[in-house]
């Protein structure tokens, strides 16, 4: 009698922890499934595709852009007058980005005050038109040069500068000839470092 008594006790045991395991949870195993937001609709009815935040593209640079060009002032200017005149300028930027949009002054006029003011009330439209139209005026006003090595030469004979502070560098530039030209052929240029390039910040000609 004993015998079966503790059998039926055992079987007791057995069945209470059985019990009391914690079931297998998938929660355990695997993790959640990261949650997908859903394609928008199109009024066309067509579905955009949605990016992930890294694979959206950077948008254009609005100032600067000249990197490697112009990391010190010296350098800054030469290349920003060789790609202004379009001689040994392979492997450099465009000349627009060696301009600092948000601070530029054209003898005397502040026309990157004028340009950050607008960007701060969003007509960014308004704003590039103006910009580029000033860099297109800019480039007819300086006139064009026939040899690549005058303009070599006036860098290295006729080329001055004093630093104003640890940001800004003035130059003082005798220009070569150029045909078309309607500016002095004396320029004063400001070059300013913002971030990690030297921009012009201020042209007297």
């Amino acid at each position: 009698m004993s015998n079966i008594a503790t059998r039926l006790t055992l079987a007791c045991m057995a069945v209470t922890l059985v019990a009391c395991q914690k079931p297998i949870d998938t929660a355990d195993v695997l993790p959640p499934p990261t949650p997908q937001a859903a394609p928008a609709k199109q009024s066309d009815g067509k579905t955009d595709v949605i990016l992930p935040m890294h694979a959206k593209k950077k948008g254009p640079i609005i100032v600067g852009g000249c990197k490697e060009a112009c990391e010190d002032p010296k350098n800054a200017f030469r290349n920003f007058t060789r790609a202004l005149f379009g001689v040994n300028n392979e492997g450099l930027p465009e000349w627009k980005s060696f301009i600092d949009s948000t601070t530029l002054i054209h003898n005397g006029d502040q026309l990157g005050t004028h340009w950050a003011d607008m960007w701060v009330m969003k007509r960014f439209d308004e704003r590039a038109a103006e910009v580029d139209e000033w860099l297109a005026a800019y480039l007819r006003r300086v006139g064009t040069v026939s040899e690549a090595q005058a303009v070599e030469d006036a860098l290295v004979s006729g080329l001055q500068f004093s630093r104003i502070s640890s940001t800004e560098v003035e130059f003082v530039y005798l220009a070569p000839h150029r045909a078309a030209a309607n500016n002095s052929g004396e320029w004063k240029i400001r070059m300013g470092r913002r971030g990690l390039e030297w921009l012009v910040q201020a042209i007297y000609d």
